[in-house]
Parts: C-alpha cells; sequence; structure tokens
C-alpha cells in the first residue's frame, strides 16, 4: 500500500484508505459520484501492487490517475482533469455566481461544486438578505422583509420586476462585501441565489479573483412544482407557499433567464444533478482556462 510523504512520494507503508483520500477526490473534481471515485481508485491501487515499486511520486501518481480515468471514463473526463489541476494551480481566488429562481436546485449544485472543488466557503443571498433586514428598519428597505416572488404582485403600472430589482441593489451591497472579504483572505467562494442578476456584480472590479457565472433553470414547468413538494419533505418549508407562487417564480425565473442570455452567462437546465453539476464545472474551468491565457506575462529579469 501506498502514502503521501513529506517529501513528494508515495511510499508502500500505509492503508489504502490513506491512498483513497488522495485519488478519491482527484477522481471527484471531474463530476464523478464518491462510489464510482472510490471505484476508480481501486484500480489505480490494483495497479500500484501488481507493479512491484515501493515508491511512486505524487506527480506519477496523478499520471496513473488520469490513465486510469481515460481508460474507465473517456477523454472528456481526462480533459476535465487535467483542467481541475489548472484551477487547483491558478494563482488567485474564484468566485463562483450561481443565480436562478426559487426552486432549481441553486443550493444542492452549490454544495456539490464546493465539493468537486474542494472550496470550503459557501454561501447564498438569502442569508444576506436575512442579515441585513435584521439590522434594516422595514420603513426603509420593506422589499427586505419578502421574498422575491412576494415582491411585484400589484405593480400599479410600474416596471413588473420593480421591487425585485430594489431588493437585488440592497442585497448586492452584502454581496460585494462577502466577495471581497474571501478574495482579500485568498479564499474562493461559490455564492448562490436569485439576487444574483447576471452582470450586475462588477468581475472587473474584483482585480484580486476572478469570477464566474452561471444561471440555473428548470424549464419543464410540473418538474419545477414537484420540485418544491421534495423540498418540502426534506426540509419542512410548506410546499403550498411555493405552489401558491408558482406563476411569479416562473415569471422571476424569466426575467433572470432573459438577462443572462442577453450578456452572454451561460444558462443551464438543471435536469439532472450529476450532469449540471458537470456543466457547470465545464463553465468554471474555461473561465481558468481564459484566465491563464490573458494574464500578463512576467517582466523578463534584468
Amino acid at each position: 500500500m501506498y502514502v503521501a510523504s513529506t517529501d513528494g512520494y508515495a511510499d508502500r507503508d500505509l492503508s489504502f484508505a490513506y491512498l483513497k483520500g488522495l485519488l478519491v477526490p482527484w477522481h471527484q473534481t471531474t463530476g464523478l459520484t464518491p462510489d464510482r471515485a472510490w471505484d476508480l481508485a481501486r484500480r489505480v491501487e490494483d495497479h500500484l501492487a501488481g507493479s512491484g515499486r515501493d515508491r511512486i511520486s505524487l506527480e506519477e501518481l496523478r499520471d496513473l490517475a488520469r490513465e486510469v480515468l481515460g481508460e474507465a471514463e473517456g477523454d472528456a473526463t481526462v480533459e476535465r482533469f487535467r483542467r481541475w489541476h489548472e484551477f487547483a494551480t491558478l494563482d488567485r481566488p474564484v468566485v463562483v455566481l450561481i443565480g436562478g429562481a426559487s426552486g432549481v436546485g441553486k443550493s444542492t449544485v452549490a454544495t456539490q461544486l464546493a465539493q468537486h472543488l474542494g472550496i470550503t466557503r459557501v454561501s447564498s443571498t438569502d442569508f444576506i438578505r436575512q442579515v441585513l433586514r435584521s439590522v434594516v428598519p422595514d420603513v426603509i428597505a420593506p422589499e427586505l422583509s419578502r421574498s422575491s416572488f412576494e415582491l411585484d404582485r400589484s405593480h400599479d403600472g410600474a416596471a413588473p420586476h420593480a421591487e425585485f430589482d430594489r431588493q437585488v441593489q440592497q442585497v448586492l451591497v452584502g454581496v460585494g462585501a462577502e466577495i471581497q472579504r474571501a478574495v482579500n483572505e485568498g479564499m474562493s467562494i461559490i455564492l448562490e441565489g436569485i439576487h444574483l442578476l447576471p452582470g450586475l456584480v462588477d468581475a472587473q472590479a474584483v482585480t484580486d479573483g476572478l469570477v464566474v457565472e452561471v444561471v440555473l433553470t428548470v424549464e419543464d414547468q410540473d418538474d419545477h412544482e414537484r420540485r418544491f413538494a421534495v423540498r418540502a419533505g426534506a426540509s419542512g418549508r410548506p410546499a403550498e407557499r411555493y405552489d401558491d407562487g408558482l406563476e411569479a417564480i416562473r415569471s422571476l425565473q424569466e426575467y433572470v433567464v432573459g438577462n443572462a442570455r442577453g450578456i452572454g452567462t451561460p444558462v443551464i437546465d438543471n435536469r439532472h444533478e450529476d450532469a449540471t453539476v458537470r456543466d457547470v464545472l465545464d463553465v468554471v474551468f474555461a473561465a481558468v482556462d481564459g484566465a491563464r491565457r490573458t494574464r500578463a506575462p512576467e517582466p523578463a529579469p534584468r
């Protein structure tokens, strides 16, 4: 059995559990389930056991993991593994913003994405709104006291989503502060929430981080409605409230998705969670690739 040592090698002296601790996270970065990642880690261990070697460098171990991954999952998964390594060695934190209406699976996808990327900081704009409403009086910002889909039910000639837009602007104050704190600490972060209207977070202003935006949607209305029933069973939140507000929720989804497509932000129909996580990974990795290509070269030493 092999285990990582302090000199960058894996030695044959401890159990497979330690080796799995290295390999499973590597394989999960490609979007594989934990069970599948464990199975591939076992294949790598079997290969090492048959090689007769007592030592292997971590770089060689990574190459072997890539080889086993390619044999089992194909070239596309191997490419995702390569791109994760580029992500892991990026010289600045990444800020992933996941927008979308209520019930499209933002928090679930954010949690899964964090596990795949090894990001420990995940937050939501609903949490930020809750904090703001506890310190900002209703008379100043009445929109903060209501859920997004409970706004704009009688806009009296105003823009269809005027109250929601005001709520977004109020919440974005907290969003900006949370992003800036994470970047100042050199920590990558995933933020999810309906208030993350594409383009409102100034990516150019986050000079020490890389901002990646994506919007989730559920195009099928029946599927969208079923999700609230499932969520109610798991969390205790009453499904009736969301069923009654489904028309408003779908209207907000159309508004958010329209904003995203208008500026070229990726929109992903969340029909299957595993596939959606892989799609979001691809968006993140593509942004990292682009950042590396456009990064100014270091000045030549004099």
